[in-house]
């Protein structure tokens, strides 16, 4: 046949297999048969037309054009099988086109007879487009992308993975290893490990999580049949008994909080005089009476034993903490004869230098160097108004520490005799009389 010749005859089966499939699709429902939804036909058209699928619910005319289609598409080689192809190509794109245009349009026009709600039928979240149904699952995509997955979906079924059932050899689990530890040492991918590791999920991923979790128990409960097993029922039960006693504590917090504190202690009452009168009388009869008098004085008297006991046992303890407590305080006012002894130091060196910085002026103003002797004034009153408030600080506490005054420090010499207040001429006298001075002190 020429190549010519090809076209004409290909356009009048692909018109004759386009008006089979429109008249398919336009066919009422036979009286009786259950309805079919828009998904399943679509399914059942595409399956037959693109995947080779079972034939079974298909109208005679969609069988018909994949007929034609098998047979144009396997036509051979050159430009005859080149037209089969292009054939074939255009028959599947206009099954697709009727299967799913007119497929919604029987379901729309069954559904009044039949008496279905389409939209009691619908899950939560599945949408119609263009007289498809796209299920929920593919709510997140695009259009085009859930029609492909769709196809793809109604391709596969009913068919078995080629490699189910099979295990992994050896090679090829070390070639996956290899592979994995390749990616792992991508940047990307470090990145991506390295701001998702330990960060918690935020409340709205943690509400969504809860949430699609128990959406997918109940699922699964209706789909299996499955009824609460004895785990369940205890575990509901905990949760219930818990919440009560959670709703309970709260109640008795609140009502604590609103109630007015109540006392430790109740005041004593005040008692009669009539009634402490009959009191001391029934006292006083009872005091009289031999057997009560005897016991009552062998209980006191027992009891004064004891407590002699008690303190003999406890006076070598008392003793001892007595002891300890003088230790304390005999310690601390040494720290305290220390403490003045070094601020009484500092004392004394600081008029040295104030004097030091006296005669410095005094060679200064002199020598008429009268910017010097304007800072060093200004350090002498700085100076002045420390010591004053020093020696106004120290003079309870010379009061209270005895006749010892700045001078006490005598008894702290360096290795060539001198004064530790820096006064060399000091005699042998002067020292003894401030050694004994600082040991009655102490």
């Amino acid at each position: 046949m020429p190549p010519n010749a090809i076209a004409p005859l290909h356009s009048a089966v692909i018109h004759r297999q386009v008006g089979a499939l429109r008249g398919a699709g336009r066919r009422p429902a036979e009286p009786g048969q259950p309805k079919r939804s828009p998904v399943r036909q679509h399914r059942l058209s595409l399956s037959s037309l693109t995947c080779g699928g079972p034939l079974r619910d298909v109208p005679v005319g969609i069988a018909n054009a994949r007929a034609s289609s098998s047979s144009l598409e396997t036509g051979g080689s050159g430009p005859e099988g080149r037209g089969g192809e292009e054939a074939g190509d255009a028959i599947r794109r206009a099954g697709e086109e009727v299967s799913t245009s007119e497929a919604a349009e029987d379901w729309e026009s069954n559904s009044g007879e039949a008496g279905h709600d389409e939209e009691s039928e619908l899950e939560e979240g599945a949408r119609v487009v263009d007289g498809v149904l796209i299920p929920a699952r593919y709510a997140h995509l695009p259009v085009k992308e859930a029609l492909r997955r769709m196809r793809i979906g109604a391709g596969n079924t009913g068919l078995v993975p080629w490699n189910k059932g099979m295990k992994l050899s050896t090679d090829m689990l070390e070639k996956i290893k290899l592979k994995t530890l390749e990616a792992m040492q991508r940047p990307e991918v470090k990145a991506k490990i390295a701001g998702r590791k330990r960060k918690p999920h935020t409340a709205e991923a943690r509400e969504k999580i809860r949430a699609a979790m128990k959406a997918h128990h109940i699922k699964m409960r209706k789909e299996l049949g499955i009824e609460m097993t004895v785990r369940e029922r205890a575990k509901l039960k905990r949760q219930e008994r818990r919440q009560r006693q959670r709703e309970l504590a709260e109640q008795k917090a609140a009502k604590r909080a609103g109630e007015p504190r109540s006392r430790g202690t109740k005041k004593r009452q005040k008692r009669s005089e009539a009634h402490r009168r009959k009191i001391s009388e029934a006292i006083r009869r009872k005091w009289q009476e031999p057997t009560y008098r005897d016991q009552m004085i062998q209980s006191i008297q027992a009891g004064q034993e004891k407590r002699l006991e008690t303190a003999k046992v406890n006076a070598p303890i008392r003793e001892r903490v007595k002891g300890m407590m003088q230790q304390a305080q005999d310690e601390l006012e040494l720290e305290r004869k220390r403490k003045f002894k070094e601020v009484s130091g500092i004392v004394s060196k600081l008029e040295l230098e104030i004097n030091s910085l006296e005669a410095q002026r005094f060679i200064h103003s002199a020598e008429k160097d009268m910017e010097t002797v304007a800072e060093i004034d200004k350090v002498l009153e700085e100076a002045r108004g420390v010591l004053q408030q020093v020696k106004g600080l120290l003079e309870p506490l010379t009061q209270k520490m005895g006749s010892v005054a700045a001078d006490s420090e005598g008894d702290s010499t360096n290795g060539n005799g001198f004064a530790y207040n820096g006064t060399a001429d000091s005699s042998a006298t002067d020292d003894l009389n401030n050694s004994v001075r600082f040991r009655k002190l102490l």
